[in-house]
């Protein structure tokens, strides 16, 4: 997978009858950052090829995520993400927590 291919996914949340906003690739590790309308950063391993594992959620925002990135190729295991909340928060995937605020 390159970063400027367009991909779908489709998943099943489980019950959780929320939107994904937006959906992130990030191509060293693949893994998929998706903002969802909970508030929830879901979070993917892309590793199987064609089929998305969920692998964890990021939770911290009190409003809408607006946007959502992965950190520079030197820091493979960050995500950034803003929200209507005001806030930018950095977050470590690995460990599944906020890191900066």
């Amino acid at each position: 997978m390159h970063p400027w291919c367009c991909f779908s996914v489709k998943t099943d949340f489980n019950s959780d009858p929320h939107y994904v906003f937006k959906a992130v690739l990030q191509p060293s590790n693949r893994a998929v950052a998706a903002s969802t309308s909970s508030g929830l950063i879901k979070l993917y391993d892309a590793q199987a090829g064609t089929q998305l594992t969920h692998v964890g959620d990021l939770r911290g925002h009190a409003d809408t995520i607006t946007d959502v990135a992965f950190a520079a190729a030197d820091s493979p295991g960050m995500v950034h993400t803003s929200s209507k909340d005001g806030t930018v928060r950095g977050w470590d995937m690995r460990a599944g927590q906020e890191v900066e605020q």
